[in-house]
């Protein structure tokens, strides 16, 4: 397969193409959503995929510079890096194709109303905690064909992340995971799965992003004014 020639970022070119194959997979009566979002690098190349595909929606949600945002590097909560985003969208040609919301991962998860869910991409807080709130947040609106995908995985930075994950596969919520790219962890809900119970309290909009950055892709990146 032919793909897109986009940026990448942090996160690996195998990882970003099959994020593009998962997404050309969702039918357009479902939508894509992202949780954690920085420079909308992998959001465009889920778009690309998308449109190459069966046409599904995507949904990009990061806190950026909102008021409540205090990320442990400043970088993350810089209203530049929601522009460049924004900015980054409209030059790939993706306007009719992405909405970018600004806010809190879980709060929007909490207050959803949209169409059901077929591909998720977690990529948000990555402490243990804010996994499972975006899971309790978002687990209920997903079809039950949904492919869930985790970021940074096997990142030894953010050990929260594959505690999360490996609790979910455990307890049955999620299953058929895999690695790819030593880099996103891929997961799908079993057959006949029933809406989980909620796992954690609501977070705290406060506190969310205080334990790690939203946009948890690009922590490390070598040089924040041009990946």
């Amino acid at each position: 397969m032919s793909y897109p020639d986009l940026l990448t970022s942090l996160t690996p070119r195998g990882a970003c193409e099959h994020l593009y194959d998962l997404a050309s997979k969702v039918p357009k009566t479902q939508v894509i959503v992202e949780l954690g979002v920085y420079r909308a690098r992998t959001t465009v190349w889920m778009a690309a995929g998308a449109q190459a595909g069966r046409g599904a929606h995507l949904y990009a949600i990061d806190p950026w510079d909102h008021p409540a945002h205090d990320p442990l590097k400043p970088k993350f909560g810089m209203s530049k890096q929601r522009e460049i985003a924004e900015a980054y969208v409209v030059e790939q040609g993706h306007t009719d194709h992405v909405t970018l919301t600004q806010g809190f991962s879980a709060q929007v998860g909490q207050h959803w109303d949209g169409p059901k869910v077929g591909l998720l991409y977690v990529d948000g807080d990555h402490t243990y905690e804010g996994v499972m709130a975006d899971w309790d947040a978002w687990s209920p609106h997903l079809v039950g064909t949904a492919t869930v995908v985790w970021d940074d995985y096997l990142h030894p930075s953010h050990p929260g992340v594959r505690k999360a994950v490996d609790a979910l596969v455990q307890r049955g919520d999620l299953t058929g995971m895999h690695v790819v790219a030593d880099r996103i962890a891929v997961t799908r809900l079993p057959r006949g799965r029933h809406t989980p119970t909620r796992t954690t309290p609501p977070p705290n909009p406060e506190g969310e992003g205080t334990g790690q950055d939203q946009a948890g892709q690009d922590t490390e990146d070598p040089d924040p004014d041009t990946t």
